[in-house]
C-alpha cells in the first residue's frame, strides 16, 4: 500500500467510526478519537508530513519494519498495521481486502 492509501484509510476510519474501542491502556479502554486526541491529532490534523517519518520506508520492506511508526508512536501501529490488538486485526484485514481489490480492478497493476 502507498503511504496515501494508508492515510485515507486512518482519516476513514477516524471520522466515521470515532467511538469504535481500539486499545487498552492501565485497565481503561480508549475509543479511536481518544487514542488520537491523546495523541494531539484529529482527522483534520492528520496529513502526509505527520503521517510518517519523511525518510524511504514504503519502498524498502526492510527498511519498513525498522523504521516505521504511524505519527511516531507505536500505539497506532499496533492499531492499524498489526494482528496482535484489541480488534484482533480487524483493520489489517480491511486494509489488506481494501488493497487486493484495487490490484483486482486495475488493469495494468501487479504486485508479487
Amino acid at each position: 500500500m502507498s503511504s496515501v492509501q494508508l492515510l485515507d484509510f486512518i482519516k476513514f476510519k477516524l471520522r466515521n467510526y470515532p467511538n469504535e474501542i481500539v486499545w487498552k491502556e492501565n485497565g481503561a479502554y480508549l475509543t479511536l478519537k481518544q487514542v488520537f486526541e491523546k495523541l494531539g491529532f484529529d482527522s483534520d490534523s492528520i496529513h502526509m508530513d505527520v503521517l510518517h517519518d519523511p525518510r524511504d520506508t514504503f519502498n524498502r520492506f526492510d527498511r519498513f519494519n525498522g523504521m516505521f511508526q504511524l505519527m511516531n508512536n507505536s500505539i497506532l501501529n499496533v492499531i492499524f498495521l498489526k494482528r496482535e490488538n484489541l480488534l484482533k486485526g480487524r483493520y489489517l484485514a480491511e486494509l489488506t481486502k481494501i488493497m487486493i481489490q484495487s490490484l483486482e480492478d486495475s488493469k495494468y497493476l501487479r504486485a508479487e
